[in-house]
């Protein structure tokens, strides 16, 4: 009977942990507090205040000094980020050196991983398609790596900001 217990209660961990790893890989809906510059916002979840950091790409300065089309991207990301739900997507880190959130922000939730739902639903590929962003690889954190280049390739081509 003992031997039971222990395989049950093996199990019951087992499912537990797995519902915990699917749940933190379910893009969760928060509100976006306030924009610091192009590639950094600030959310309100579980409670608190959390400074996120898009990843994958990199937007001009406009905080501490100004580099050209800086604050460009930063009223982009905030006229259409600020005030709005969005949900974040974790790739390996949790956090920088700095304590932000590393996150993918995606405007809605996204039935299937394609192109066209990448480049629609997904701001921080939104910033490179439009010219605010360029592609920043910083591995470990490299899903959508490929993705980034092509579309910083496209922009270029298509003489689109940066």
């Amino acid at each position: 009977m003992k031997r039971k217990a222990k395989v049950s209660s093996a199990v019951v961990v087992f499912i537990l942990a797995a519902i915990v790893v699917i749940i933190q890989n379910i893009p969760s809906g928060v509100t976006v507090t306030r924009v610091i510059d192009g590639d950094t916002i600030e959310v309100k979840m579980s409670g608190g205040t959390y400074k996120v950091r898009l990843i994958g790409i990199n937007t001009p300065e406009s905080t501490t000094k100004i580099e050209p089309y800086g604050k460009e991207a930063a009223e982009f990301t905030k006229s259409q980020l600020l005030g709005k739900k969005v949900y974040l997507e974790k790739d390996v880190s949790e956090t920088d050196k700095y304590g932000r959130l590393l996150r993918y922000v995606w405007l809605k939730k996204t039935s299937e991983l394609t192109d066209s739902e990448i480049r629609t639903k997904m701001f921080n590929a939104i910033l490179v398609i439009e010219g605010y962003a360029q592609a920043a690889t910083y591995p470990p954190d490299v899903k959508y790596a490929e993705y980034f280049a092509k579309y910083e390739t496209e922009a270029r081509k298509n003489n689109r900001g940066l």
